[in-house]
């Protein structure tokens, strides 16, 4: 049995040290859950990108305040695209956003 102990000591320290490594260069613990990123979008049928921008931002914005009086948040634009053409003579776009933590 007393072989045994030393081993065991030794393999808790080495377990020890490599999560603590991890935890000091950032790297994930175990259990830990990553932060779920909130995305928007907004459209415009008229092909304006800004009032597309504009329909994200107020969502994001809606949202936050439901939690927080006077919210401000960082943003960031994830995805543009849009339609353009066809018999319609479309011109739609929309934008996706996501909060910056």
């Amino acid at each position: 049995m007393r072989r045994l102990v030393l081993p065991s000591l030794l393999a808790a320290l080495a377990l020890t040290l490599v999560l603590y490594a991890q935890e000091r260069v950032g790297g994930a613990q175990p259990g830990q859950v990553a932060a779920k990123v909130q995305t928007f979008s907004g459209s415009n049928v008229d092909g304006n990108v800004q009032l597309a921008l504009n329909d994200a931002l107020t969502k994001a914005q809606q949202a936050l305040s439901k939690t927080v009086a006077d919210a401000q948040f960082r943003w960031q634009l994830d995805t543009v695209s849009g339609t353009r053409g066809g018999i319609t003579g479309s011109q739609a776009v929309d934008v996706v956003i996501h909060i910056v933590p």
